[in-house]
């Protein structure tokens, strides 16, 4: 990088000005809600749940998974009136639980699926259907999956 472009982005990064400086406090704003909506969680859900975006007056929340937003919104009125105790959480009036997506996890759907082995038989029986079908794509994929076996 040259030193040209390092002082640039210096004096860009402390402007008070642009959008920039914006994103920066929503950031700011979103870490500080955060740690406050960690103490009112049970200890088991604290790892698995991250405040996402708030509004005026709502607040949502990523859960790690199904199991998770369940119990979280089973939660909420719960949530929402020791909320009320707190000067900075006392304007969140309504909770929306979100799933995180499972690539934001660090792995794929296709990558948790174990493969399963076919039985010499069944193998044999799929081979026999590829080779009586026309289409050559198709009938690659069925000879493929026929050498998945015990």
């Amino acid at each position: 990088m040259s030193d040209s472009f390092t002082k640039k982005a210096k004096n860009y990064l402390k402007s008070n000005q642009g959008d920039l400086q914006t994103v920066f406090s929503k950031i700011k704003a979103l870490e500080e809600i955060n740690k406050r909506v960690q103490r009112y969680l049970a200890p088991e859900l604290q790892k698995y749940c991250q405040v996402a975006n708030f509004t005026s007056y709502r607040l949502v929340i990523l859960a790690a998974n199904g199991s998770i937003a369940t119990q979280v919104r089973f939660l909420t009125a719960d949530l929402l009136l020791a909320f009320e105790k707190d000067t900075v959480l006392s304007k969140f009036k309504e909770i929306q639980c979100k799933v995180r997506p499972v690539a934001a996890q660090g792995r794929t759907a296709r990558a948790s699926r174990a493969v399963t082995k076919l039985s010499t038989d069944t193998a044999e029986i799929v081979r026999d259907i590829a080779e009586s079908i026309e289409d050559p794509r198709l009938r690659e994929l069925l000879i493929k999956i026929s050498q998945h076996k015990e």
